[in-house]
């Protein structure tokens, strides 16, 4: 039995009624023209704090985030998902969603292992499909990625490896010499494939 939470579709259901500050966030604001930003923090702002049926998606929501940490705890294996997309008056950014998702799923009470999981290991293996690290065709080098604290919406990523040499993210570092960026490129490679195992299982 496998199963997929939306949480960040339920959230999307009154969130923007409470004005919430992820709104003023440049990833979020990505998706959006400014007309539809500005529609956004005004009529369904407004919409969604006078709906009658607010409080019934706050519970909802929060039953949804209950269920979610009972599901793991009892074994059940557990996908990743947001159902975002779709009509744009859902105001669900992909990209953005799937950060938020993450999110949520932290504060239903899941470690950040169990969310790397959900979207790599289980995933894969609700499609049944073989995740291989080490198979990469030579001519497609695998790219990791470093987050300062994972899931986060708001902290940028601290670092990127790219055919075993690190990609300085921060323009006024101080560029590495060769010797020293090679070293340092593949022992964060090392950190980061051994992070991606475990995760693996």
């Amino acid at each position: 039995m496998s199963v997929i939470s939306t949480l960040a579709r339920e959230e999307a259901l009154f969130v923007f009624g409470d004005g919430p500050g992820f709104t003023d966030n440049p990833f979020f604001q990505k998706g959006l023209t400014p007309e539809r930003l500005a529609l956004l923090k005004t009529k369904v702002r407004a919409d969604q704090a006078n709906d009658p049926d607010r409080p019934r998606w706050l519970r909802m929501f929060d039953t949804d985030k209950k269920n979610l940490k009972k599901l793991a705890d009892a074994g059940i294996r557990f996908g990743f998902g947001t159902d975002s997309g779709g009509a744009l008056d859902r105001y669900f950014i992909q990209g953005f969603f799937e950060h938020r998702q993450m999110e949520l799923m932290r504060d239903a009470g899941l470690t950040p292992m169990q969310i790397i999981q959900s979207f790599s290991k289980n995933n894969a293996e609700m499609l049944a499909s073989t995740v291989t690290l080490e198979r990469s065709p030579p001519a497609r080098p695998p790219t990791f990625w470093c987050w300062q604290r994972i899931p986060s919406t708001t902290s940028p990523i601290c670092a990127r490896w790219k055919r075993s040499i690190s990609a300085a993210r921060n323009s006024s570092s101080r560029r590495p010499q060769a010797g020293e960026r090679s070293k340092t490129a593949s022992a964060g490679m090392r950190a980061t494939k051994n992070d991606i195992r475990q995760a693996m299982g």
